[in-house]
């Protein structure tokens, strides 16, 4: 299960105090100046280590008040005090969306096995040096 620290630890390099110290992305970013993610059961923050510590203050201290989301695309109930502190825009809402159905792909082939495609050089017999020969298809229940 995906928990609101879970989220905030993958999103985000977090320093051992805590705070935000960039993204994860290979050209990693600085990072929201705040960030909060609100689970059904529990929430996640962090604010970014350059912020002003009167400011990171205020925040923690709001947002330790911010209940769990019963409704993830509903704003948090402090969204606009973290607004006026942060001085600038927030999102809200569902960091992912995952559709209830996907239509069922129809021009998709699995390749069973790639050692035939080989150029005749590289073609080898050897259980552990071709990957695709581990692999096991399995059928949809």
């Amino acid at each position: 299960m995906i928990t609101p620290e879970l989220h905030l630890q993958t999103a985000f390099r977090i320093g051992i105090d805590g705070q935000i110290v960039g993204t994860r992305e290979p050209r990693a970013a600085r990072g929201p100046r705040f960030c909060l993610v609100r689970g059904i059961t529990s929430c996640a923050w962090a604010v970014r280590r350059d912020t002003p510590i009167q400011i990171a203050r205020e925040l923690v201290q709001i947002v330790a008040d911010e209940p769990p989301a019963l409704d993830l695309r509903a704003p948090p109930v402090y969204a606009h005090r973290y607004r006026s502190l942060i001085d600038g825009d927030i999102e809200t809402g569902p960091a992912l969306h995952f559709p209830l159905a996907l239509a069922e792909p129809n021009d998709v082939a699995f390749v069973d096995d790639l050692l035939d495609t080989f150029p005749a050089g590289l073609r080898t017999k050897s259980q552990g040096e071709c990957p695709s020969r581990q692999l096991k298809r399995t059928q949809a229940p």
